[in-house]
């Protein structure tokens, strides 16, 4: 009979997963991954509050075998996203719209000049160029 993981351990877990998720190069399947996780550690974690306050064996034992099913879907969560990042596909339009976002925050939050105006200059020389030839 193994022993009931303790609180530190569980979001231990939880963090890896959602690491692992994160590494998807697909958008499905890394927004389906990190859903997923995101549901089943919130069932999990509240079940351990709930064993907070009654602790009958059982349910400590029920706890124990969620944490080990999680582990073992952790390793097999892991082996997808390699093979997910061997065989990634182009990026959806979505993702390439949100990582524009996430670059020109970053660099704002840099105080670094921001895209926007290095797309207008390039945007500009490319119509004085095609107006040139």
């Amino acid at each position: 009979m193994s022993t009931q993981p303790t609180r530190k351990a569980l979001l231990g877990l939880y963090g890896v997963t959602l690491r692992t998720a994160r590494s998807f190069k697909s958008y499905n399947f890394r927004n389906y991954f990190l859903q997923r996780t995101k549901d089943n550690f919130r069932t999990l974690l509240a079940s351990t509050r709930f064993l907070e306050c009654i602790s009958p064996q059982t349910d400590k034992n029920r706890v124990s075998r969620a944490y080990e099913q999680a582990v073992g879907e952790l390793a097999v969560l892991k082996r997808s996203a390699i093979v997910n990042q061997l065989y990634a596909g182009p990026p959806l339009p979505i993702e390439a719209r949100r990582c524009k976002a996430q670059c020109l925050n970053a660099s704002i939050r840099r105080g670094q000049r921001t895209g926007t105006v290095l797309y207008r200059r390039r945007k500009y020389t490319s119509q004085v160029a095609d107006s040139v030839v």
